[in-house]
């Protein structure tokens, strides 16, 4: 039987203090792939290295800017070790449920490919990345590991034009930047079903919905009570169809006018006493009206009987990060 493979890069997994392997889309796209015996999905490992480091220097980075000493007389380094702990069996438990191969790169990279790229300043190598010593013997040994193996098509999930540029020129690969896109590489949506999924949002205001939209702030008595005014409809991506649930995912791209009370603190405009260990001139923002753009949901839509589609799940709601946009709002010198 041919076989298909994907390699996953670091960068799939988002930002690297908010990497989740439990409850966001990825899971269920891989959940997809994991009923095709035709299809192998696979994680080099140094990639795997790559996000347990990045997990550990989000968790130093939180436990380091811990300003307030009774916080940091309570959170002793047993607190963080179990942070750190629990979130690595996470990722590891990620991996098995999605069935994920882990490609063990020192089998297969070749340390003259990566010295002749070096010395030659080729690809990742080139004059203002010569660094690139991971990308390097990744993709040494994901060359090397296809050049042994029989898959009819090798997929590079990545974001990183670097990584791809450098892979593209060493190798007969299929790109694609987002693994949300993954599954429109194996099957078809037509455009009738978009316009059917788009004439559904809109008719019922799905965007409208408060609840899609997360904030951030930079502090727990942050004020963000808000009402969607009016919603932008930018783009619809279906991620997968569930035909045995007769429900289907989509990805949903949209910028929305806000209104209502928002009052926060503005950590940058405030100022610190590290002696006194407090902000002796804290700084807020306020506004009455936003725009928010960027905004990005995942839906799982609901059929009937008919094919027609009759109500909505909340699978991942947008996150927005409210100090984005502090240069938009009014600024004050006291509290609300």
């Amino acid at each position: 039987m041919e076989k298909d493979i994907i390699f996953l890069d670091t960068n799939v997994f988002g930002r690297k203090e908010k990497y989740d392997f439990e409850h966001t889309y990825r899971n269920n796209i891989l959940a997809v792939l994991k009923r095709y015996s035709n299809i192998e999905v696979c994680l080099p490992n140094i990639v795997v290295e790559e996000l347990k480091k990045h997990i550990k220097e989000s968790i130093d980075n939180d436990q380091n800017n811990i300003k307030s000493i009774y916080i940091r007389r309570k959170l002793n380094q047993n607190f963080y070790d179990e942070i750190l702990k629990e979130n690595l069996q996470k990722l590891d438990d990620f991996i098995e449920k999605n069935n994920i191969k882990i490609l063990e790169c020192e089998k297969y990279l070749d340390i003259s490919d990566v010295n002749r790229w070096y010395f030659n300043k080729e690809k990742p190598f080139e004059t203002s990345k010569p660094k690139e010593f991971p990308d390097a013997m990744i993709i040494s040994a994901i060359v090397n590991f296809l050049k042994q193996s029989n898959y009819s098509n090798a997929y590079i999930v990545s974001e990183d034009k670097g990584f791809i540029d450098s892979i593209k020129s060493k190798i007969d690969c299929i790109i694609v930047n987002k693994l949300e896109t993954i599954l429109r590489e194996f099957f078809d949506f037509s455009t009738y079903e978009y316009k059917l999924i788009e004439d559904y949002i809109k008719d019922n205001h799905i965007l409208n919905n408060k609840n899609l939209i997360e904030f951030e702030s930079a502090n727990v008595n942050d004020i963000i009570n808000i009402q969607i005014e009016k919603a932008y409809l930018e783009a619809c991506e279906i991620i997968y169809d569930w035909e045995d649930l007769e429900s289907l995912v989509v990805k949903v791209n949209y910028s929305a006018d806000i209104a209502g009370n928002i009052f926060v603190f503005d950590p940058k405009e405030s100022i610190y006493d590290d002696e006194d260990d407090e902000y002796i001139y804290p700084m807020y923002r306020s506004t009455s009206k936003l725009h928010l753009n960027d905004l990005e949901i995942y839906i799982e839509l609901f059929k009937d009987k008919n094919g027609n589609y009759k109500n909505y799940k909340i699978i991942d709601k947008a996150l927005i990060d409210i100090t984005d946009y502090l240069d938009k709002m009014e600024l004050h010198c006291k509290d609300n």
